[in-house]
Formats: C-alpha cells, sequence, structure tokens
C-alpha cells in the first residue's frame, strides 16, 4: 500500500507554519548566556537568564536562475504565509541575478579558517544565512537534483560549516517546483 503523503494547499501552509514556528521556539528557549551574580547572606548566588530573541528570522532563497518565476512566487508565498504569525520577520533572496563563483576547493578557508577568499555575492547570501533562525529554500526539479547555483551556494560555506557552527539549529524547509 503506498504511502500517504500530505498534500499542502494555500489554506493549509499556515498549518504548517505553526509546526515550524514550535521548532523555531526550541532553540531560544536553551539560550542563557546572561550571567548574573548576588551575594545573599554573605553567600554568592549565580542566577542564568535565558536570552529570549524578541523576532524570529525566516530566510527564503530561490535557487532559480528564472527571476520572478514560479519558484520564487513559490518561496514568497512561504514567506508571505510565514510572515502571518507573530514575531516572524522574513526576508527574501532569488539568486536569479547573483554572481556565485564554484567552490575551486583550493582549501584557503580550510588552511587559514577564514570565510572563503572570492568576493563576490554567496559571501553576503552566506552571512544572512547564518543569521537566520530558520530557512526556506525554493528550486525547481533538475534531472534530480537542485540547480547550479544552490550546489555552489552551499559549497561556498565550508568555512561556515566546519568552523562557525553558524548553521546549527537552523530550522530548515524546502519547496520545489517541477
Amino acid at each position: 500500500m503506498p504511502e500517504k503523503t500530505e498534500k499542502y494547499t494555500s489554506r493549509s501552509i499556515p498549518a504548517a507554519f505553526g509546526r515550524l514556528q514550535s521548532a523555531l521556539d526550541f532553540p531560544n528557549q536553551i539560550k542563557s548566556d546572561l550571567l548574573t551574580e548576588h551575594r545573599i547572606h554573605g553567600k554568592e548566588k549565580r542566577e542564568v537568564k535565558i536570552a529570549m530573541k524578541k523576532t524570529t528570522k525566516i530566510l527564503g532563497i530561490s535557487g532559480t536562475n528564472i527571476k520572478d518565476g514560479n519558484c520564487d512566487k513559490a518561496v514568497q508565498a512561504a514567506l508571505e504565509s510565514a510572515a502571518q504569525m507573530a514575531d516572524i520577520e522574513t526576508e527574501f533572496i532569488t539568486l536569479a541575478d547573483k554572481k556565485i563563483m564554484s567552490c575551486k576547493h583550493c582549501q584557503y578557508c580550510i588552511e587559514n579558517m577564514v570565510p572563503c577568499k572570492f568576493e563576490d555575492d554567496a559571501n553576503g547570501i552566506i552571512d544572512k544565512m547564518a543569521e537566520a533562525d530558520g530557512m526556506i529554500w525554493g528550486a525547481p526539479v533538475w534531472t534530480h537534483t537542485i540547480p547550479p547555483q544552490l550546489i555552489k551556494l552551499t559549497s561556498r560555506a565550508r568555512y561556515q560549516v566546519f568552523f562557525t557552527g553558524d548553521f546549527r539549529n537552523i530550522v530548515f524547509g524546502t519547496v520545489t517546483v517541477c
């Protein structure tokens, strides 16, 4: 018997983002970067305060080479649904008009423990990816894989993946266009 799959319609997308919001709240609950100390009756008492973010940032990236095409529209629709929730900030990036060089595997980023030395649009996009609490990627299906622009973007993030941990605890979703 075939496995039942859940079909999302324009009415059910907000429900899916309700589940996304629950997942996005989890990292905020475990962040404890503020530590205060108090003296009570000559004894030190440490108190940990949890730093809660006021807004959740969701970055939408469309990996198509066709500007304002179906993939761009699908990612924008997903971001619009997410923006209807409280305390959600969204940003949309299309790779259609971006210059992203291929990773040459020169090992510069690994040997020097710094971001890629190539200056193009990938560096700014990777910085925005690291700042996001959640990401929605859109991609057309090209012969059972994602478009070259997305492949080039992910391969250029080697420094962030190996050394910074910037992409940990980021909730990730995809939208595909056939």
